[in-house]
């Protein structure tokens, strides 16, 4: 049986009369389904499915190529909208977890076919239809409800019934009479938005590591190079039509000197308590400068503008040990930087290890003196072990391979990276996994 520890997780955001729930899903076939808003079934629900639909599951993850989709669809912008997240964690030996995590806004139209296969193939191994009416890509998958046909009675009508409807027209009429006059006869802002009274207005900027809804986010003015960086806003007086809905147009630039290094601009319509937008930095970006992000929203209903102005410091990030920044299996490498994550694989694979390091020593600006080690276990026990030294600068970047066989057991495997930088005898190590069928 695959172990309890690797979980799989589907939260559905919806706004509106979109569903809402968290559904997860343990390796050991265990089901938590928590319907919110907008299902057939409110509240906690607990569940099974057997060992075969899990190890199916987990296959799916690598037939759709889940681990090399981007986090977000769009990236890098803001749309306030009903969204999906789908998640994988598997935990690593040191007690940390590794998790790919992506997640979709509905309304985005170039969502990949791959991933709404696999969110597709989870409903339908869960049995999810019978909790929750989901969407697909512009389909609404529902239960057809029985139509019940009003009786036709003929239009007879009772003195007595005909007295008491002139009554209630009579009440109805002085009770109109009375609300104009209390609000003034002449007096027309009762009809009106009482938004467009206040004066569209930024209340809180602020610039974030992280963003978890309204007022829940983890204020951080110093960055370091390669950072995302997220921008909690929130925003009152704009005008509210009657749909409940907006027109606001939000821009934004960050800047160092009048030189721009990140603008995005988009419309929002739906009324929401906060804004967050979410960018990258990049190690071209000069670190030990204070940069300037500034932020105009227009409504475009009241025709009036604000602008908003708040700063963030980025940092360069000072090499003392060796270290290894990127240590992740994969069913292919090409070269530096590219190849293709996987974390799942079957008997008889070949399974790649692409390693990526930094902070070395550099040796007449051309060469280095590193040795480098790789370790491969289950349960503790050794089952692939390899080194090399290397003393070529070559991007800073290693490829490992090998190939299971017959003899591997299903399960959990871990790889260890050992690096030493032999000029100033420093060390770091990093562990990955993958999961062998």
């Amino acid at each position: 049986m695959i172990s309890k520890k690797i979980i799989i997780n589907i939260s559905k955001n919806g706004i509106g009369n979109d569903p809402k729930f968290n559904l997860k899903i343990f390796g050991n076939g265990e089901i938590e389904y928590n319907g919110i808003e907008n299902v057939k079934i409110k509240g906690f629900i607990k569940s099974y499915i057997s060992n075969e639909k899990t190890i199916l599951l987990l296959k799916k993850f690598k037939e759709e190529n889940f681990f090399t989709l981007n986090n977000s669809y769009p990236q890098n912008n803001f749309i306030n909208n009903s969204s999906t997240t789908i998640s994988i964690s598997i935990p690593k030996e040191n007690s940390e977890i590794i998790k790919k995590s992506v997640k979709y806004f509905n309304s985005y139209n170039e969502i990949p076919k791959n991933l709404l296969n696999l969110e597709k193939k989870i409903y339908e191994i869960v049995g999810l239809k019978k909790w929750v009416e989901y969407k697909e890509k512009n389909k609404l998958i529902k239960e057809k409800k029985p139509v019940f046909k009003r009786k036709l009675y003929p239009k007879i009508i009772s003195r007595d019934k005909k007295k008491s409807i002139f009554i209630i027209s009579i009440i109805v009429i002085i009770t109109l009479i009375f609300c104009i006059i209390s609000t003034g006869i002449f007096n027309l802002t009762f009809f009106e938005d009482q938004s467009s009274n206040k004066k569209l207005k930024i209340t809180i900027l602020k610039t974030a590591s992280s963003i978890e809804g309204f007022r829940d986010y983890e204020y951080k003015e110093y960055f370091i190079q390669g950072d995302e960086i997220y921008i909690y806003l929130e925003c009152i007086g704009f005008k509210i039509k009657n749909n409940n809905s907006c027109n606001l147009n939000v821009d934004i630039i960050v800047s160092l000197e009048k030189k721009i290094y990140f603008k995005s601009s988009y419309n929002e319509h739906n009324i929401s308590d906060y804004l967050k937008l979410i960018f990258k930095t990049d190690k071209d970006w000069p670190a030990g400068e204070k940069y300037e992000v500034k932020i105009n929203i227009k409504d475009n209903i009241l025709r009036e503008d604000i602008e908003f102005i708040t700063y963030f410091t980025l940092l360069e990030e000072m090499p003392l040990y060796p270290k290894i920044i990127v240590l992740e299996p994969a069913s292919e490498i090409r070269g530096f930087k590219d190849y293709d994550s996987n974390f799942l694989f079957d008997r008889n694979d070949t399974i790649y290890i692409y390693e990526e390091y930094s902070n070395i020593t550099i040796i007449n600006n051309s060469t280095c003196d590193l040795f480098l080690e790789v370790t491969v276990t289950k349960n503790d026990i050794v089952i692939y072990k390899d080194d090399c030294n290397k003393t070529e600068v070559l991007n800073n970047a290693h490829k490992w391979f090998f190939t299971s066989n017959v003899s591997w057991s299903s399960g959990l495997y871990y790889v260890k990276a050992y690096l030493l930088d032999k000029v100033n005898n420093k060390n770091t190590t990093g562990i990955t996994f993958f999961t062998l069928f």
